[in-house]
């Protein structure tokens, strides 16, 4: 959420999913419901489309895209 200050001293939800997928060393179990990891501004039926990509790093939209990435590579 964009319009929330950072605290310093506090991970972010993104660092800590990442730290979490790349600690694992048996198995990660995951639950989401609603996630879009991964940034589509270009296809209508995203809901961030229409965004630039100026906005979508303001949302924090990296953040995702690298959350998705340490999933995958555990």
């Amino acid at each position: 959420m964009p319009h929330l200050s950072h605290v310093p001293g506090v991970l972010s939800t993104g660092d800590v999913l990442q730290w979490m997928a790349a600690n694992s060393t048996r198995r990660l179990d995951v639950i989401a419901q609603y996630w879009q990891l991964l940034a589509s501004p270009d296809d209508p039926r995203s809901g961030d489309y229409g965004y630039t990509q100026d906005q979508m790093h303001k949302f924090g939209a990296h953040q995702g895209a690298s959350v998705y990435q340490a999933l995958d590579d555990a």
